[in-house]
């Protein structure tokens, strides 16, 4: 979309950005070096993408499984309800 963009747009676009570029410098400069300009301020700008969504479909899997593995094992630790509702009877 950037190829498309006049040399006008591409320099408000960059002093939007970034104010410390003077309007003078900028227009000075080729369309292509403004587009390489506006390419490394968007590098900066635009944090990358993360994790994508099949990571988090692995990461919450294993989690729901390791909650019931945990859940597995530890249950016939704990009381039963029978028990515990015969203690409080008494």
């Amino acid at each position: 979309m950037k190829k498309q963009w006049s040399k006008e747009t591409l320099i408000g676009t960059i002093i939007d950005l970034r104010p410390e570029y003077s309007p003078e410098t900028l227009e000075a400069k080729s369309e292509q070096e403004l587009r390489d300009v506006l390419n490394e301020v968007y590098a900066e700008e635009v944090p990358p993408a993360g994790i994508p969504w099949w990571g988090w479909a692995i990461i919450g899997g294993l989690g729901i499984a390791g909650t019931a593995l945990a859940y597995r094992f530890i249950s016939p630790l704990l009381p039963k309800k029978k028990e515990v509702a015969e203690k409080k009877k008494e």
